[in-house]
């Protein structure tokens, strides 16, 4: 038995405009924070050069950074091992369908021919058809 009286319960109140106002402060938060496009990891100083052209990146180029840092090699933004160097560049032809490998070495990178060279070798063994060298425009000053 229920000896109780029946009270229908009031509603809560819910003020809306404070709600609006928390949840435009939340869209704008994640607007901000998410259309940022990703930083390059890598500041790089490319060697200068007179006859710099621009290198077409296409979906059939593998992209080879040397840094100044350890590890000196980076297959697109990922650091790889000189020993993982030819495996990776094997399997971007054979998986990918790649051709093409374009060399960022930066200028203060300790042995940077000796890198190139590594890469160049690295890149043969591979498959690659094509190989260049990622140069800056040289300017007059």
């Amino acid at each position: 038995m229920n000896f109780r009286p029946h009270q229908r319960r009031k509603p809560p109140s819910v003020i809306i405009i404070s709600l609006i106002d928390i949840l435009i402060v939340l869209l704008i938060f994640l607007m901000v924070t998410t259309t940022f496009r990703q930083a390059p990891v890598l500041s790089l100083e490319l060697p200068a050069s007179a006859t710099a052209g621009v290198e077409e990146e296409n979906t059939r180029t593998v992209v080879l950074t040397i840094a100044k840092e350890e590890p000196h090699f980076y297959f697109g933004l990922d650091p790889i091992s000189p020993e993982e160097l030819e495996t990776k560049l094997k399997a971007a032809i054979e998986e990918q369908d790649k051709e093409a490998l374009i060399v960022r070495a930066d200028v203060q990178a300790p042995r940077a021919l000796a890198l190139v060279v590594e890469a160049y070798d690295a890149a043969k063994l591979a498959g690659f058809k094509q190989f260049s060298l990622q140069t800056d425009r040289k300017t007059d000053e």
